[in-house]
């Protein structure tokens, strides 16, 4: 639980000096270390499941949670599509812990 606080206290020291963000997911990212690797992102109800936030592992969507993700919403990626995101992270008990988590821009609209 400290662990907890600490990082998301952290988090929201580091986000101060970043511009504002269209999603809640991108103010309360953690920067992502070089090993983390691109995942796609959605929510559930957008895969047929129950609104929460998702990640693909392996082909895969499954919760997403973690200390990284303190702060983030339950549906930040509600309504969303396209989303993708570095992480860095482990699967248990089901689910993905994050230990980092960076949003990836939206790619821009081709013309």
């Amino acid at each position: 639980m400290r662990r907890a606080l600490i990082l998301a206290a952290l988090a929201l020291a580091a986000c101060s000096s970043k511009p504002a963000s269209t999603t809640a997911a991108a103010t309360t990212a953690i920067a992502a270390p070089a090993q983390a690797q691109v995942h796609d992102v959605a929510c559930g109800c957008s895969l047929g499941l129950a609104c929460q936030n998702m990640i693909s592992v392996d082909g895969k969507f499954v919760p997403l949670t973690g200390p990284a993700t303190a702060g983030m919403g339950e549906m930040a990626f509600c309504g969303k599509k396209g989303l993708q995101a570095k992480a860095d992270g482990k699967l248990a008990d089901g689910k993905y812990v994050a230990s980092t988590f960076e949003l990836l821009p939206a790619p821009a609209p081709a013309h």
